[in-house]
């Protein structure tokens, strides 16, 4: 954790971030659940996109786009991003 402290310390806001998740395909609502987390936070400039599901298909990946202006809403977007049902990992 602290390695990841420092990368958001030297971190210039706003940013374009990028990131991506790895989701339960149980979930079907994951979009729009990712869409209030960005605009719960105030996030108004973001793009969702899912992407492929796993040979099984047991699990499903999203990739994310959004300008953050600040590092406390950043903090805030990934935690709540981590808490959405079936997260499995926040890349």
């Amino acid at each position: 954790m602290k390695n990841s402290n420092i990368e958001i310390a030297t971190m210039q806001f706003p940013v374009e971030w990028h990131g991506g998740l790895i989701v339960s395909a149980q979930h079907s609502d994951t979009h729009s659940a990712i869409e209030r987390v960005f605009l719960g936070l105030g996030v108004e400039c973001f793009s969702i996109s899912q992407g492929k599901v796993s040979s099984q298909g047991n699990y499903c990946s999203w990739q994310l786009s959004a300008r953050i202006d600040d590092v406390l809403v950043f903090r805030a977007v990934c935690t709540a991003l981590s808490e959405l049902p079936g997260v499995e990992m926040l890349l």
